[in-house]
């Protein structure tokens, strides 16, 4: 389990300390309730189309990661966010194994 807390410290570290609009990249840090350790993150363009969501969840000893592309804006990016959520959460009730207490 070790390992995975260091994986998200890692993820949050990185994320809290990159450039947030780098070559027309832009990187945001979102803040979703899954009821789960998780970060959300996104990457859209200062010009032009593109959006992709990730969702890094923690359950235990295991890490969910997903990653949703679009031709989206971050203006327009929250309804993929909700989806994620919503995802994230079904899975990770899935990933119970790999909790302490198991399913």
């Amino acid at each position: 389990m070790q390992a995975a807390l260091r994986t998200m410290e890692a993820i949050r570290f990185i994320l809290g300390h990159c450039q947030h609009v780098e070559g027309g990249r832009v990187w945001t840090v979102h803040f979703e309730d899954t009821g789960y350790d998780a970060i959300t993150f996104s990457r859209t363009y200062t010009m032009g189309l593109g959006a992709s969501a990730f969702r890094v969840i923690r359950v235990g000893k295991g890490i969910l990661l997903t990653h949703v592309y679009g031709e989206g804006t971050l203006e327009a990016i929250g309804p993929t966010l909700r989806r994620q959520t919503r995802l994230g959460r079904d899975l990770a009730a899935e990933m119970c194994v790999f909790a302490r207490a198991g399913c």
